[in-house]
């Protein structure tokens, strides 16, 4: 039975609160019948997961890996720092990236569609720890030098370049883990993300009249160094700029992502 009527998918999902495509699946596997339907959403989960929907999923891990110069960066959130540390729960977030990076990155530009694969493991999983576990996001970097860096699983670090070495891209991106610089440099900024920056540094000056206006642009400057990260000062010798750290010839830093847990998209 494959095709199923749309007012009888209605009708489950005002019973169950279940989503379309799920209410729709459950009445092709009972062929139509809402009770056996009902039955079988809780023999999965499905029931006792709704439930629990409106409790925030806070917590969770940042997990980056590198195979062949492939990286891939990964965060996996649940309702609890103690679930989150479960073994249960990081073998479940391991497998998922490591499924991933075997099968090439397969749909990693799409999350809905990586939560829709991976829902049964999902599901088996809150039956384990009882709590929500949803995949966030995700990001890859390939080809040239590829470097990571992971901070007790809470921030995570996913940089390649070209012409550096290892030992030193690993220090920066433990930098970046540390200064969260925006952009690589300042030809990377957007134009709309400095023409807002004006507007917010112009209200801060008019709210202050001992400010002069051509203090203006220096706050501006001031501020986009700052995000910057070859015009920040290096964590590990503050002497230098992370652009005196790569000043070799045809040293490059192609990209950089960072993660960091429960974060503000």
């Amino acid at each position: 039975m494959n095709k199923i009527d749309i007012n009888l998918i209605k009708k489950i999902r005002n019973i169950t609160g279940a989503s379309l495509l799920d209410c729709k699946n459950i009445l092709i596997l009972t062929n139509g019948n809402i009770k056996k339907a009902i039955i079988e959403m809780r023999k999965l989960g499905i029931l006792k997961i709704l439930k629990k929907k409106k409790k925030k999923i806070i917590n969770g891990v940042i997990i980056v890996k590198n195979l062949n110069n492939f990286g891939i960066i990964l965060e996996i959130n649940c309702q609890t720092d103690f679930a989150a540390k479960s073994s249960e729960f990081l073998t479940f977030s391991n497998n998922i990236i490591n499924n991933l990076l075997k099968n090439n990155f397969k749909y990693i530009k799409n999350i809905e569609k990586i939560n829709f694969l991976y829902k049964k493991k999902i599901v088996d999983l809150f039956n384990k720890i009882n709590e929500n576990v949803n995949i966030r996001r995700i990001n890859i970097l390939k080809k040239n030098i590829i470097e990571i860096y992971n901070h007790n699983n809470r921030i995570g670090v996913l940089i390649n370049a070209k012409f550096i070495q290892k030992k030193i891209l690993k220090k920066i991106a433990m930098h970046i883990a540390s200064e969260k610089p925006k952009f690589i440099n300042i030809e990377n900024i957007f134009y709309n993300f400095i023409i807002n920056e004006y507007k917010i540094q112009n209200i801060i000056i008019r709210k202050k009249k001992d400010f002069l206006k051509k203090i203006l642009l220096g706050k501006i400057k001031k501020y986009i160094y700052n995000i910057t990260l070859m015009n920040q000062n290096f964590i590990f010798d503050i002497s230098k700029k992370i652009k005196n750290i790569i000043n070799k010839k045809n040293s490059i830093i192609y990209n950089f992502i960072c993660y960091e847990l429960g974060e503000i998209l």
